[in-house]
């Protein structure tokens, strides 16, 4: 996958294909057996992530294929890659980025409580991608619900200028 990755930088040089990947949402890299690794045109090696697929009974052998294969086709799903590229797209500073997938997903439940008019609390981890999570979150309230409110607790002050920060970005 790392050479796969590094072959997508290398063709958005200059000498190479440049002009042709401005247009393009989504890369892709993987393996049968490493799986698959996505990001957008601007993503550097090391934020390349992994689109894990639904989860197989415990015990279940892996099928071949199952770690490129069933993750791919589950990411490009007709409506989940529109919703991907139409709603969760962002730009930070110039950088375009997509969430990982625990992003996507814990937009997607939000969006569902707020459908049934209920609030709701995420919870966030050190590293977990809080602020664009926080920002995906805020662009679709502003679409969908303009009259809607957010309130982010954090608690320390470098947290809360981040936040801020990518907001304004």
């Amino acid at each position: 996958i790392a050479n796969g990755v590094r072959q997508l930088i290398t063709n958005q040089e200059e000498i190479f294909n440049k002009a042709f990947f401005p247009t393009v949402q989504l890369v892709f890299a993987g393996s049968d057996s490493q799986g698959l690794r996505y990001g957008t045109v601007t993503t550097k090696e090391e934020f390349f992530v992994e689109w894990k697929a639904a989860q197989l009974p415990e015990g279940s052998l892996v099928a071949p294929g199952a770690l490129l294969d069933r993750p791919l086709a589950e990411m490009c799903e007709k409506s989940r890659l529109l919703d991907l590229i139409r709603n969760f797209m962002i730009f930070d500073g110039g950088i375009k980025k997509v969430p990982r997938q625990h992003q996507f997903e814990g937009v997607k439940a939000s969006q569902l409580r707020l459908a049934m008019r209920e609030g709701g609390v995420i919870w966030q981890t050190q590293g977990s991608g809080k602020s664009i999570l926080m920002v995906l979150l805020a662009k679709w309230l502003l679409e969908h619900d303009p009259e809607a409110r957010m309130l982010i607790i954090t608690d320390r002050i470098e947290l809360n200028d981040q936040i801020m920060g990518v907001m304004r970005n």
